[in-house]
C-alpha cells in the first residue's frame, strides 16, 4: 500500500510540474510574486482554523489513546486535501480521515461518529455564518433581488440541514 502511495504521488507531483510548465512556468511564478507575501501569509493563517477544528474534533474521541492536535491536524489537513484537489464530491476527504483516525488506533464506530458530529458542527456553524452574510448583506443592499435570491438560497439549504440532523436522531448511522 505505501508503495502504490508513493508511486500516486510521485505521479501527482509529475501531473503538478506538467501542468505548470504548459501553463508557462514564468507567468505561473509572475501569479504567485504578485500575491507576494501576503499569499503566504493567508496560506500559513489557514493552519489556525485547520488546528481549532483538529481540537474541537479531538474532544470528541475518548481521551485514552486520542491522536495529539498535531495529529489531528494532519488528520484535518488529509480530509481538506482531499476533498479540495479530488473529484470526490466532499466526501472522500471524510473516508481518508476516517481510515487515518482507524490507523491510529481509534475503533470504526468511533472515528465514524467523531466524522459525522464535527460534519454535523461544521454545517451548523457554516448556516450560521451564512445567516450572518445574508443579515448584512440585506442591511448594506439596495439591491432587493439579490438579497432575496440570496434569502431563497439559503432557504433551499434549510431541509438539507434538517435532514441530517434527522437522520442522525432516528439512528440511521448506527444502523450502518
Amino acid at each position: 500500500m505505501k508503495r502504490w502511495a508513493s508511486l500516486l504521488g510521485l505521479i501527482g507531483f509529475a501531473l503538478a510540474v506538467a501542468l505548470v510548465v504548459s501553463q508557462g512556468w514564468t507567468d505561473v511564478i509572475r501569479t504567485l510574486a504578485a500575491g507576494g507575501f501576503g499569499l503566504v501569509g493567508a496560506s500559513l493563517f489557514h493552519v489556525v482554523p485547520m488546528a481549532l477544528n483538529a481540537k474541537a474534533w479531538q474532544e470528541l474521541l475518548a481521551r485514552h489513546g486520542r491522536p495529539s492536535v498535531a495529529g489531528m491536524t494532519l488528520v484535518v489537513w488529509l480530509r481538506e486535501a482531499v476533498n479540495g484537489l479530488l473529484p470526490v464530491a466532499r466526501i472522500g476527504g471524510e473516508v481518508v480521515s476516517g481510515r487515518a483516525l482507524m490507523q491510529t488506533g481509534i475503533p470504526a464506530a468511533s472515528s465514524v461518529a467523531s466524522i459525522v458530529v464535527d460534519m454535523t458542527v461544521s454545517m451548523a456553524t457554516q448556516f450560521a455564518f451564512t445567516l450572518l452574510g445574508l443579515a448584512l448583506l440585506a442591511i448594506n443592499s439596495p439591491d432587493l433581488v439579490i438579497v432575496g435570491r440570496v434569502a431563497l438560497g439559503v432557504a433551499a439549504t434549510v431541509p438539507v440541514v434538517v435532514a441530517l440532523l434527522a437522520v442522525q436522531k432516528i439512528g440511521f448511522f448506527v444502523f450502518l
